[in-house]
């Protein structure tokens, strides 16, 4: 968890500083650092001001002897060299934490590599971010030859960003998905799919699982035992609408306790359906209570649309109609027809109550006053 949260911040942290860095164009940065030992690891988090209006930061870890020059002492400097370019750490460095000043300037050499593969000029906030991930150029002309040298720079740091290798794209395309756009990976990585996940998926599935499938099955947490849970209640469902079920949180237990409750001839639609509405077991022993009982489902779905609850049943029998169907009732409600007006139509009606139906061809046309 420590992990994503930390990948999290450092991916929001350029994203907010995209726009405001490309004006950098290749300049130095400079920026202060704080650092703890932790669990064995130099925890570091890098600040910046930008005109002195945000503060900007982020965390990674290192080993000490990630860096050159590192050692103990109250004012040191020390660097951290890779490939994009070169990070100064001056202050002081003590057995368990550390600060000082930073600064960062960028390997051109490195830059003009890039954009000969077809890469696109990055900023200079970018190019640190490659540096203390420790990119080099082998790893991009590798993820190129896969099909992606051609990546935004929003793309190429989310590649970045959450590890994505060569090795993670062949393992996508062993599985069976091929021609993946940028995003796709992206969010493969994101979601921990790999190509286990996707065998096993497709094993569960079938072989034609898309990958928008796959996502979806993933990020709505269906697994084996949720998906064989509903199968034992009859409903082999597809991958779309397990989903929907699991996005609506229909289990077994909601399909065995609506089977109980007297739900007839249920199809996953109408499930799907039923507890969208809001309607549970307990909706229909009001019902049945009432005298609403051996009711379709359609009658069920109108009633619930309507908001026909035991109040308004027991006011339409109070005002005369104790023996409404589902649909009248329904039309009832919706019609807004209450014992007031019930009164006015009857008045209107030489006295006499309205029969259900002429009593809603007179709120529908208005033949009786308001």
């Amino acid at each position: 968890m420590k992990w994503n949260v930390r990948m999290l911040t450092l991916m929001l942290w350029l994203c907010v500083t995209a726009i405001a860095v490309k004006a950098q164009n290749k300049d130095m940065i400079q920026g202060k650092w704080v650092m703890i030992l932790e669990d064995g690891k130099l925890e570091f988090t890098l600040k910046q001001d930008w005109k002195g209006e945000h503060e900007y930061r982020f965390e990674h870890d290192f080993q000490a002897s990630d860096f050159e020059g590192y050692q103990m002492g109250t004012n040191v400097t020390f660097y951290l060299r890779k490939p994009a370019g070169t990070i100064t750490f001056q202050g002081e460095v003590k057995s368990e934490n550390g600060s000082g000043s930073y600064s960062f300037a960028p390997n051109m050499d490195f830059i003009h590599s890039m954009t000969s593969m077809g890469y696109p000029e990055l900023a200079t906030q970018e190019m640190m971010f490659l540096t203390v991930k420790g990119t080099d150029l082998d790893h991009l002309q590798s993820i190129k030859k896969l099909g992606y040298g051609n990546l935004n720079s929003g793309d190429l740091m989310a590649f970045i960003a959450l590890d994505i290798t060569p090795a993670f794209i062949r393992d996508l395309q062993e599985a069976g998905l091929k021609d993946l756009a940028a995003s796709q990976i992206i969010s493969n990585k994101a979601l921990k799919i790999d190509g286990a996940r996707i065998k096993q998926l497709k094993k569960a599935f079938g072989e034609d699982l898309s990958q928008e499938e796959i996502t979806s099955l993933v990020a709505m947490q269906v697994d084996e035992q949720y998906v064989e849970s509903v199968r034992k209640l009859g409903f082999n469902l597809s991958a779309d609408m397990l989903v929907q079920f699991k996005a609506m949180q229909i289990d077994a237990t909601y399909i065995e306790d609506m089977k109980r409750s007297g739900f007839k001839n249920l199809n996953p639609d109408m499930l799907v359906q039923f507890k969208a509405l809001g309607i549970t077991p307990a909706y229909l022993k009001d019902l049945a209570s009432l005298g609403y009982d051996g009711l379709s489902n359609e009658d069920i779905v109108q009633m619930k649309v309507a908001n026909i609850d035991k109040a308004y049943i027991t006011e339409m029998k109070e005002a005369g109609y104790p023996n409404l169907t589902a649909s009248q009732i329904a039309q009832f409600k919706l019609f807004k027809i209450d014992q007031r007006f019930i009164e006015k139509a009857t008045n209107f009606n030489d006295g006499k109550k309205p029969s259900p139906d002429k009593l809603i061809q007179m709120k529908a046309t208005m033949e009786s006053p308001r």
